[in-house]
């Protein structure tokens, strides 16, 4: 498993694109350096040039649930631009999309996807500026039920 970090490679701090890319990471407890550091090897982050994200289950946790029962993915997503789209990716395609109006600043996001086999999820946020925000995902290993 890699995750991904945001950073920018820009030299010039006057430049308006030095600093436009941000990891946020989701640390329990006080902050600190070491804890910042261990939740993004840890995946528990996302990277963004603007838009934000709470999501219910924490980035880069491992989920087992039944094997063909529906699995809710909720999110709480902000932007002081507004919104344009949230997209949810499944091993790199597509899976859903759901627009937004510019005007929202915020929305509260659920998918419900019914995973067979072992598979990821991560989110693309786009805000109506179109700055991104870019997730690490979650991973599912749906196990069989015990037959009689």
């Amino acid at each position: 498993r890699a995750y991904l970090a945001a950073g920018s490679d820009v030299h010039d701090v006057w430049s308006e694109e030095s600093g436009a890319a941000r990891s946020y990471a989701f640390i329990e407890g006080s902050v600190s350096v070491d804890k910042y550091v261990a939740a993004l090897k840890a995946g528990h982050a996302f990277a963004s040039q603007g838009p934000v994200v709470y999501p219910e289950i924490i980035f880069g946790s491992e989920l087992n649930p039944i094997e063909g029962i529906e699995l809710n993915l909720a999110y709480s997503v902000h932007a002081v631009s507004g919104l344009r789209s949230v997209t949810l990716i499944e091993r790199g395609e597509i899976h859903s999309l759901k627009s937004l109006k510019a005007s929202d600043n915020s929305a509260e996001i659920e998918f419900t996807v019914v995973p067979k086999t072992n598979t990821w999820y991560s989110l693309v946020i786009e805000d109506a500026a179109g700055k991104f925000a870019y997730s690490n995902p979650i991973w599912v290993k749906p196990v069989k039920t015990k037959t009689k």
